[in-house]
């Protein structure tokens, strides 16, 4: 077969081969790689970094923000811990960011020429997006300059439907998350969330809970108290003549105003003084209603018995009004303890041989319903497990 020819007579291999060694324009790149270089550099004239000793960096976030190959590592020492992506734990490894920031001057000759490197990229970063505000470099690099270096790791796009901000990247708090109802892990976090916990002075204008490490040891002591509550229902009991008066009865519930100055009285409550050991006030239903939800609850026993087609699961639903209306969950910060002031609608009976105390700081004994009430639950012994929301 004849070969094929271009229009000036030669072959299109013959053009290839031309075109192939035709020398063409370099292209200008940001990027000075590593050279061998004969001549030792000076780097007594380096200048001093800006970065806090002790300071720590992660692999991935070293070789994002500093612009540097896994290889660029190696020769260097570091820690492993954990952390979590995509709702797992996933080893990380953190290295002294001194080192690395070293390791970035090396490979280009110097801070002045790391420097320029940076702010070429940085240009061309603005040019595209308009701004430098997501630009990734060192925090000691930015504008302001010895910035304070905190790793908190935003959820990447694959890892979103996962991220739990409560969790954040603490394995500890992975775990612990794991082994709590997720009804309880959620009434947790919601007051560790709240203004009870707002602090200029400790949390730097944020809530004293807002980072993974401080959060670590209020959540574990929930775990402890997690272990006094009974299982809870995966749905409410279905409609039924009893149970709906009960949910009558829980409708018209006498609560808390949102505020109110403590010792006030409040319809449909009864407060009792304290003065012992400090001074303080409890607020209670008053025996009216509470007698009314005890009667409604010895129907739903004596329609629907004491298992989990009826008090078992009705018992929830009085908690969590109670909860709502009145009070419940509570975490002494000196104490590190947390408190259910609702747990006890989720007992048993209260009997004695040490246990009649109990009885007494409950509600059933603000009301005569509420004994015959008691007297009608599932018997519970002493050395049965502590009492739901008591440690």
């Amino acid at each position: 077969m004849p070969k094929t020819s271009t229009s000036s007579g030669t072959t299109r291999a013959q053009a290839r081969a031309r075109a192939a060694t035709t020398t063409k324009k370099p292209k200008i790149i940001a990027s000075s790689k590593a050279q061998d270089n004969p001549n030792p550099v000076d780097t007594s004239q380096w200048r001093q970094t800006r970065i806090q000793v002790g300071q720590t960096i992660s692999k991935g976030e070293a070789m994002k923000r500093y612009r540097l190959k896994a290889s660029d590592l190696e020769d260097l020492a570091f820690q492993t811990t954990e952390t979590v992506v995509a709702g797992r734990i996933v080893p990380m490894y953190l290295y002294n960011e001194r080192d690395v920031e070293r390791k970035t001057w090396e490979r280009h000759g110097g801070p002045e020429a790391f420097d320029a490197y940076l702010d070429t990229l940085r240009k061309r970063y603005i040019a595209k997006h308009g701004n430098a505000l997501h630009f990734p470099q060192p925090k000691s690099y930015e504008p302001t300059g010895g910035a304070v270096y905190v790793l908190r790791l935003a959820p990447g796009p694959s890892s979103a439907s996962n991220y739990d901000p409560h969790v954040g990247r603490s394995p500890k708090l992975f775990r612990i998350k794991e082994q709590t109802p997720s009804w309880l892990w959620e009434a947790c976090n919601r007051l560790l969330d709240s203004d009870n916990f707002f602090s200029i002075e400790d949390g730097m204008g944020l809530g004293l809970y807002s980072r993974d490490r401080d959060r670590e040891r209020p959540m574990e002591a929930a775990l402890t108290l997690a272990k006094t509550y009974p299982p809870r229902p995966a749905e409410r009991l279905p409609s039924s003549p009893a149970v709906d008066s009960l949910r009558t009865v829980l409708d018209e519930a006498p609560r808390m105003p949102k505020n109110h100055r403590w010792g006030e009285d409040v319809e449909g409550m009864e407060t009792t003084h304290h003065s012992w050991p400090d001074e303080d006030y409890t607020y209670e239903w008053n025996s009216a209603y509470l007698d009314r939800v005890f009667a409604a609850l010895i129907e739903v026993i004596g329609v629907h018995g004491v298992g989990d087609e009826g008090w078992r699961s009705a018992r929830w639903e009085v908690y969590d009004k109670y909860s709502e209306c009145v009070n419940g969950l509570s975490y002494k910060r000196r104490e590190d303890r947390w408190l259910d002031s609702a747990g006890h609608w989720l007992d048993g009976q209260y009997t004695v041989g040490g246990r009649e105390i109990l009885f007494s700081i409950s509600s059933r004994s603000k009301s005569s319903v509420g004994k015959h009430y008691n007297d009608m639950l599932p018997y519970r012994t002493t050395r049965d497990v502590p009492a739901v929301g008591l440690l």
